[in-house]
């Protein structure tokens, strides 16, 4: 169960859900969060039935980003994923190009 919910954080993007970079210092970070966490508040928007998800879907990101081991853990693991992302592609790639090349020289 821990696994799957390890696989599931690491598979959202929280720079997106931020709105920085991922280039970003902890100060852009911050300054992010607060001013999202600012509108995107339940209380200011009680009309929006998910203000509620985003607030805490902000503040998992907020947490995950800034947390040291997290954001180094976090970055490995999209960088993984894209890699063994590129391979799949890649190995497919090449599959169909030895299926097309026996398929025409025989």
């Amino acid at each position: 169960m821990l696994d799957m919910c390890c696989v599931k954080i690491c598979r959202r993007d929280f720079y997106k859900i931020l709105g920085v970079p991922r280039n970003a210092n902890t100060n852009q970070i911050k300054k992010a969060y607060r001013n999202q966490a600012r509108e995107l508040h339940p209380d200011k928007n009680k009309d929006d039935p998910d203000a509620e998800s985003r607030f805490r879907d902000l503040g998992e990101a907020y947490e995950v980003i800034v947390m040291t081991s997290w954001f180094a853990e976090y970055q490995w693991e999209n960088a993984l994923f894209s890699v063994i992302n590129v391979l799949q592609h890649f190995i497919l790639c090449l599959i169909l190009y030895i299926f097309i090349v026996e398929l025409f020289t025989k």
